[in-house]
């Protein structure tokens, strides 16, 4: 697993990453497309994995001129000012949602980017209505086992703790994700990130 420090590292195990990140792809997942108006603005997040008392933040979806989407995460609990910030596109392939999110050095006296993941996290989401949005991370360990039974293109680093890269060109990630085995990486029961509240 890539090991986060300082400030991103608290912060990240208030958000349930376990100051480590979930399997990236070389490539972004899908053909961006203009940001999915829905999701502009604050939501309030409960994170799935976080211990109770811990498990609130804020992530303010705002649209850049870009096209992308820039997330602002707060923790709700942060009492040292800890922030995340990350630069997102957004995609459908099928009926299926995602964002490909790349993380941002927030704190230039901090070294924040030194230990990024190489490349960026997709993050299947789901709009239930307007108001209540789920995100879900891919499973680590699916993940793994696709690349090893070689139905994916990527790398996966040794021990139990190895990070899983998912390297594959376009057209092959593409087509991955488009099927049903690619899509049942997000695992939403056991690898959710977080379900959310818009705010008013």
């Amino acid at each position: 697993m890539i090991r986060i420090t300082g400030r991103a590292a608290a912060l990240c195990c208030t958000l349930a990453l376990a100051a480590c990140f979930p399997p990236v792809t070389t490539h972004p997942v899908g053909t961006p497309e203009k940001p999915d108006p829905a999701l502009a603005g604050l939501w309030k997040a409960t994170m799935s994995q976080s211990d109770p008392g811990e498990n609130q933040a804020y992530f303010h979806f705002v649209p850049r001129t870009d096209g992308t989407l820039l997330v602002v995460i707060v923790s709700a609990h942060s009492k040292d000012g800890d922030v995340m910030a990350a630069k997102t596109t957004t995609t459908r392939i099928g009926n299926a949602h995602y964002m490909n999110a790349t993380l941002l050095a927030v704190d230039k006296d901090k070294n924040d980017t030194d230990e990024m993941p190489p490349g960026t996290m997709p993050v299947f989401y789901r709009l239930d209505d307007a108001r209540h949005l789920t995100l879900c991370l891919m499973d680590e360990d699916k993940t793994k086992a696709a690349i090893n039974a070689h139905k994916i293109t990527g790398t996966v680093g040794s021990g139990a703790f190895g990070d899983a890269t998912i390297t594959a060109d376009k057209a092959e990630l593409d087509a991955f994700f488009a099927s049903a085995e690619g899509r049942a990486l997000f695992n939403c029961k056991d690898a959710k990130l977080a379900t959310m509240t818009k705010m008013d």
